[in-house]
Formats: structure tokens, sequence, C-alpha cells
């Protein structure tokens, strides 16, 4: 009976043993899911802590990246203001290239290569037309120069005047002209933009077209292609002969007419 009751206390103690085991072993599975759920909780919270920080660093660089350019745009437009505003307060009328028309004023190194340049110029390079009026150094190739010009070089065209240092090579003009082209022969008086290309002109003549023969007066548009025309005439075509007088719109086609016809034949 003892011995029985021995053997079911031990039974007992065994179970009771086993159970606690069971329970100690429950108890550290639980601990070690609570363990487990509280590193995956910590490691969210990590993870999400580090990926808010780089999220945070990313755009700290880029808004020093947008800083960065604004700066470089700012200087950008204030050096292209500074550059304007030197262009144009800085250096006024210095520096011009013209070169195809006409520069009126004072320039100063102004480059003029087709037209004529009228004004008080300084250094100024004229290298087909007239220029008229008291440059210095002036450089003239091609056509007459008039006025009291200083060390001005004239390579095709006389000019009289009060020159100093004139360089003149191959025609006359005489007179104080304004625009005149002079091609081959002279031109005595101070016409105003004629046009002379092979024979002399005589008189203040405006506009006058002269292409082969003298004219003499101080004909307004007047038109003469062969002979001498001789008067104050004005709008006459005179084709072969001479014309002696005060002529208005004369058509003389062969022989000489002297009068002051109007309208003859």
């Amino acid at each position: 009976m003892v011995v029985v009751l021995v053997m079911v206390l031990m039974v007992v103690v065994l179970m009771v043993n086993v159970l606690v085991m069971v329970l100690i072993v429950e108890v550290l599975m639980m601990v070690v899911l609570i363990v487990m759920v509280l590193m995956v909780v910590v490691y969210q919270m990590v993870l999400r802590v580090v990926v808010q920080l780089m999220v945070l660093m990313m755009e700290g660089l880029m808004v020093k990246v947008l800083v960065m350019v604004l700066i470089v745009e700012i200087l950008v437009m204030v050096l292209i203001v500074v550059v304007v505003l030197v262009m144009v307060l800085m250096v006024p009328e210095s520096g011009t290239v013209d070169t195809e028309s006409d520069t009126v004023g004072s320039e100063s190194g102004t480059v003029d290569t087709e037209s004529d340049t009228v004004g008080g110029e300084s250094g100024t390079v004229d290298t087909e037309s007239n220029t008229v009026g008291g440059e210095s150094g002036t450089v003239d190739t091609e056509s007459d120069t008039v006025g009291s010009e200083s060390g001005t070089v004239d390579t095709e065209s006389d000019t009289v005047g009060g020159e100093s240092g004139t360089v003149d090579t191959e025609s006359n003009t005489v007179g104080g002209e304004s625009g005149t082209v002079d091609t081959e022969l002279n031109t005595v008086d101070d016409e105003s933009g004629p046009v002379d290309t092979e024979s002399n002109t005589v008189g203040g003549e405006s506009g006058t077209v002269d292409t082969e023969s003298d004219t003499v007066g101080s004909e307004s548009g007047t038109v003469d292609t062969e002979s001498d025309t001789v008067g104050s005439e004005s709008g006459t075509v005179d084709t072969e002969s001479d014309t002696v007088g005060g002529e208005s719109g004369t058509v003389d086609t062969e022989l000489d007419t002297v009068g002051s016809e109007s309208g003859t034949l």
C-alpha cells in the first residue's frame, strides 16, 4: 500500500514537473514571440526613422542645388545688365560701324565704308565716297574731299582748299562742292550733288546730268547729251547743236538757235 502511494506520488510529482517544464517552455516561447514582435516593431520604427532622415537629407540637398542655380542665374542677369549699361552709357557714339549709308555727326572712331560722311569726325575711315568737313586723320581713297582737312589721303581726285599734307593723284576738283561725284575731268564751282562723268561742268548746277559736253550757266535739271548749252535754261533738251539764250522748254535738234525762243522747233 505504501509502495503504491509512493509510486502515485512519484507519478504526480513527475506530472507536475512535466507540466512545469511545459509551462516554462510555453512562457519562453511567449517571451520569444514578444521579443520578436518588439524587434519587428522597433526595426520598422528605426527603418522609418532612417528613411525619413534620408528623405530630409535629399530634400536639403535639392534645396541647396536650387539655391545655387538661383544664385548663378541672378549673377548672369546682373552681368548682362552691367554689360548692356556699359555699352549704352560708357561708349556713346564710339567705335560705330557704318558700312553702307551716310553718317552725320561728330562720331569718334567710326568706320564708314561706302557712303559720304559729313561732320567733324576724328579718325574716320571713308573708303569710297566724299567726306566733307573738318576731319583729322581721315583716309579718303576714291573720291574728292573738300574742306580744311589735316593729314588727308586723297588718291584719285584733286582737292583744292586749305588742306595740309594732302595727297591728290588724278583729277582736279575746284570749289566748295558738297557730295559731288567727279570721275574723269574738272568740276568748277560750288555744285551740290551733280553727276559729271566725262566733261566740264561750269556754274552752280543742282542735280545736273552732263554726259558728253560742256554746260555753262546755272541750269536746273538740264539734260545736255552732245553739244554746248549756254545760258540759264530750265528743262532744255539740246541733242545735237548749240543753243544760245534763255530758252525755256526749247527743242533744238540740228542747228544753232539764237535768241530767247519759247517752245521753238
